[in-house]
């Protein structure tokens, strides 16, 4: 019953973070290098030309273009989720071997970690590309971990334990670079370990390093690596000592590294510490496995990026989980009432992060089939040569929790049939010119014809933000103007300013973007703007 009872919990748990991490997939369009790794498909020579001129990561490349072949949105997400609850569960598996693990807190803390202290979170694991790189190949790593607890704790292993030994090696070998310099080097002390100490397990142990060793070999081996590191971008690391390499790591990577992370890790030394008070400073083997090696493994990463001419924050994905094993592991140790308490507040606030992510990215969402559908028009007008304006993120929890911005003109201009496509920064939310309601006002100068413009407003982290936009009988009216006089009635009184603005073009038309301080304009009675010495004035009826 009590069995019954655990598998129960761990489904729940594991549903649940399945839930919130396809909500928020199904929002990402394709993006960055999707559309390249799409076109890539399975087709072998084109993988073989990748991994000679650029990269060794063939794992990742066929994970992400494989995924890319699937047209639907829903199948794309359904799949790249799977990693997530695959972190979380074998995180509760290592936990597990050595103390107690309730199957329900342990994925929940463990997911909840991954999502609060991630230091590139849309990169990392809601962007295809980005998720095969990281990701996928974090879970690899943690799989073959759960691995190396087996090989080093068990006196027997089944025949199903060791094709999954086996297989996660090969899989963590062909991971990243520095994780899988990682798994090299823990599978290396695992044949040791098992051949001079325990003397158990020694073949499986032994033919495991070799396949983890043959895919690191595989992957930091291929040419692309030599060329990639041979290119201009690289230069003046390549002309640093290797004193000023290890100076500008830790005093310009780092920082940058550890922005999130550092929470991470202070609560993680806390864990540790208080474990060491409880047990009477007794040194045992989940002191080792569940504390100690996991910040081994975190100074591993940290030493071995110092080798890497790039370090984006996303290479240290893996940490996020690597520390996330002593954080579950303290608190399941603490009595129920307690850990249930804390496990709660801990997922109280990572739903607080979520509840952002999931408010930007639908935003985003919204952009993306304004763009598709603008796309779409331009084509069929017969008008190959297409601006459009780049994603714009808002509202977030936290600053790095975005996707990758970089815009492949001449990919996205391939995948929809245009000749040629320029992406635009607009530094503005224009998903709201297609949710909120577009209101008019008109300026009648008497000698001329009567003037229209849209205007639309909303609410962002700091401001209230005008958009006011020119229409058929307004073109050509705007584009010079940089000050804004700006009236706004709301309950509270008329709030008048002059402030600056900016002009930009969004799907061929023309807007004043102006940033007001907070007033409350949702709950405006009238807005008046001045446009060229005349007040256009729209009343807001709700």
């Amino acid at each position: 019953m009590n069995l019954n009872i655990e598998k129960y919990k761990l489904a729940i748990s594991l549903l649940f973070i399945y839930s919130l991490g396809f909500t928020i997939n199904v929002l990402v369009p394709l993006i960055s290098d999707d559309f390249s790794y799409m076109r890539m498909g399975l087709d072998l020579s084109s993988h073989y030309q990748h991994y000679m001129t650029w990269s060794g990561r063939l794992e990742a490349d066929l994970i992400s273009s494989t995924i890319l072949q699937f047209d639907s949105v829903l199948i794309k997400s359904l799949i790249n989720t799977f990693p997530l609850i695959a972190l979380c569960y074998f995180v509760y598996k290592i936990v597990s071997l050595y103390s107690e693990s309730d199957p329900l807190i342990t994925p929940l803390i463990a997911f909840s970690c991954y999502f609060l202290f991630n230091p590139n979170l849309g990169q990392t694991t809601f962007w295809i590309v980005g998720s095969a790189n990281y990701l996928w190949t974090t879970a690899f790593c943690i799989i073959f971990t759960y691995s190396i607890c087996l090989l080093t704790t068990l006196d027997k292993i089944s025949k199903k334990e060791e094709i999954i030994i086996y297989a996660s090696a090969v899989l963590a070998g062909c991971s990243s670079e520095a994780s899988s310099a990682l798994m090299v080097s823990a599978s290396a002390l695992a044949l040791l370990y098992n051949h001079f100490v325990t003397n158990k397990n020694k073949r499986i142990t032994t033919i495991s390093f070799m396949l983890c060793l043959v895919g690191f070999l595989v992957l930091v081996g291929a040419p692309g690596n030599k060329v990639r590191l041979a290119s201009d971008v690289f230069s003046a690391w390549r002309d640093m000592g290797l004193f000023e390499k290890v100076e500008y790591h830790f005093s310009e990577r780092i920082p940058s590294l550890m922005r999130y992370l550092k929470f991470e890790l202070a609560i993680s030394l806390f864990c540790f510490i208080l474990f060491v008070i409880k047990s009477k400073y007794k040194f045992t083997k989940s002191t080792f496995y569940l504390y100690i090696a996991p910040f081994i493994g975190f100074s591993f990463i940290i030493l071995i990026l110092i080798f890497s001419p790039y370090t984006p924050e996303r290479s240290v994905n893996i940490l996020t989980v690597i520390l996330a094993i002593p954080i579950c592991a303290s608190i399941n140790n603490l009595t129920k009432w307690i850990k249930v308490t804390i496990t709660f507040l801990i997922v109280i606030v990572m739903l607080v992060n979520w509840s952002h992510v999931y408010s930007s990215y639908s935003r985003v969402y919204i952009q993306d089939v304004m763009r598709r559908a603008y796309i779409h028009e331009m084509i069929s007008k017969e008008i190959y040569d297409i601006k459009l304006p780049l994603y714009n993120f808002s509202n977030f929890f936290k600053e790095f929790d975005l996707w990758d911005l970089f815009s492949n003109e001449y990919e996205i201009a391939r995948y929809f049939g245009a000749k040629k496509v320029t992406v635009i920064p607009v530094n503005v939310d224009y998903s709201y010119l297609s949710t909120q309601p577009n209101y008019t006002c008109k300026i009648d100068e008497g000698t001329e014809k009567e003037k229209a413009y849209s205007i639309n407003f909303y609410v962002d982290s700091f401001n209230d933000v005008l958009l006011i936009g020119e229409t058929n009988s307004s073109k050509g009216t705007i584009d010079g103007l940089t000050k804004i006089n700006t009236s706004i009635n709301t309950n509270s009184g008329k709030h008048q300013y002059e402030l600056p603005s900016n002009n930009i073009n969004i799907f061929d038309r023309n807007f004043i973007v102006v940033r007001v301080p907070s007033v409350g304009i949702n709950k405006s009675k009238e807005i008046t703007v001045s446009l060229n010495g005349s007040d256009c004035t729209v009343e807001i009826n709700r």
